[in-house]
């Protein structure tokens, strides 16, 4: 399952976070959500911050992550869903 960058709306799958740790781009998977949540992928993953996107993927994934916080498996499943129900097209 995906969950998408709040900033720029680029996919990625939820076992990036874990990823991210075990490449040395966090020091813990906390660590890893709290900035890929505030701050985006660019910031995350070593690279320049995100620009600020219009995507309503982006906006959603803004909202659903300040909502559901550390429950990842949660805003995976809940952006599936809404992609599910086409509420972006």
């Amino acid at each position: 399952m995906d969950i998408y960058c709040p900033r720029c709306a680029e996919p990625w799958h939820v076992d990036s976070l874990h990823d991210a740790v075990e490449d040395g781009y966090a020091a813990s998977y906390d660590d890893a959500r709290r900035t890929f949540a505030n701050d985006g992928c660019g910031t995350l993953f070593g690279g320049p911050p995100c620009q600020r996107s219009n995507d309503p993927r982006a906006h959603l994934a803004a909202e659903l992550f300040d909502v559901l916080g550390e429950d990842v498996d949660a805003v995976a499943a809940m952006h599936a869903d809404a992609e599910f129900l086409g509420w972006d097209r």
